[in-house]
């Protein structure tokens, strides 16, 4: 299987069908969740953001991802994340 890349905000339902159309009947050993909000500048608030994206993307990704693999987030260090 390629890697599958697709930008967008991935609340919009149309993004996550898009992933996954790509995921039919595959299991994937890694995921990498690359996905941050725009950040206000109020720490407390972006920090809950972002988590509230990463738990979305975690509950989509269960179906995706093989037992025993592995799953991946990227974000950027804020004072609020220490």
């Amino acid at each position: 299987m390629n890697n599958i890349i697709v930008t967008g905000d991935f609340s919009d339902e149309p993004v996550q069908t898009k992933i996954a159309m790509n995921l039919i009947n595959n299991q994937l050993s890694t995921i990498l969740i690359d996905a941050t909000p725009e950040y206000s500048g109020n720490q407390q608030m972006d920090a809950s953001q972002t988590m509230s994206i990463f738990v979305e993307a975690l509950k989509f990704s269960k179906n995706y991802l093989k037992k025993g693999g592995n799953i991946v987030f990227k974000t950027i260090e804020s004072a609020a994340t220490l």
